[in-house]
This record gives C-alpha cells, sequence and structure tokens, in this order.
C-alpha cells in the first residue's frame, strides 16, 4: 500500500510523441552539443525528475556546492521525457561519466 501512495505522487512528464513518461531535467549543452560526457544526479524516489548535465554544470554545481540560480541560469534546464532523452543522447553521442553526487569533475 505505501507502495502505491509512492507512485501516485511520483511527477510525469507528457510527451506529445510518447505519451506519459518519467521527467528528465537536461542542460543546454547536452542539447545543443556532441559527444559530451554527462553526470546523471539521481532522484528523490517519491518526487524529483532525473537530472543530466554536462562536465561544464556539474564543475558549477560542485564550485557552488547547491541548487541554486547560478547552476540554474548556467544550465538553462529544460525537461524531457525519458525516451526523447534517450535518443538525443544516442543521436549526439553523450556519454555517462558520472552516477550520483561525482566529488569531483
Amino acid at each position: 500500500m505505501a507502495m502505491a501512495k509512492r507512485q501516485q505522487r511520483r511527477r510525469k512528464v507528457n510527451c506529445q510523441e510518447h505519451g506519459d513518461s518519467r521527467p528528465w531535467v537536461i542542460c543546454r549543452h547536452l542539447r545543443e552539443g556532441q559527444r559530451l560526457g554527462y553526470h546523471r544526479v539521481e532522484p528523490d524516489p517519491d518526487f524529483e525528475p532525473t537530472t543530466v548535465m554536462c562536465n561544464a554544470c556539474a564543475r558549477i554545481l560542485l564550485a557552488e556546492d547547491a541548487w541554486n540560480d547560478r547552476v540554474g541560469e548556467f544550465a538553462d534546464w529544460t525537461i524531457y521525457c525519458e525516451k526523447c532523452w534517450k535518443r538525443e543522447r544516442r543521436r549526439r553521442g553523450h556519454r555517462m561519466v558520472c552516477r550520483g553526487r561525482c566529488k569531483s569533475v
């Protein structure tokens, strides 16, 4: 029963192409660049989307040691559905270099 309640609180994004899906928050550098390393920040299981950012955004986050306006302005976040992110990742040739909170970039 607790699991059912947890699933009801999870956020979804409605993609015109793929329907309801888990949201992924993507930095502008991954949307615009090619063959970049990216960092995957695991979400809070109840509420938050998965966030992926390039090395440059990860360096800013580590320097600030907080999710703040400077990080947000530099990253210029956009929400993708899970399938759109996977397609974009393959198309642009990005590769994961860190999962979770990385200590260095």
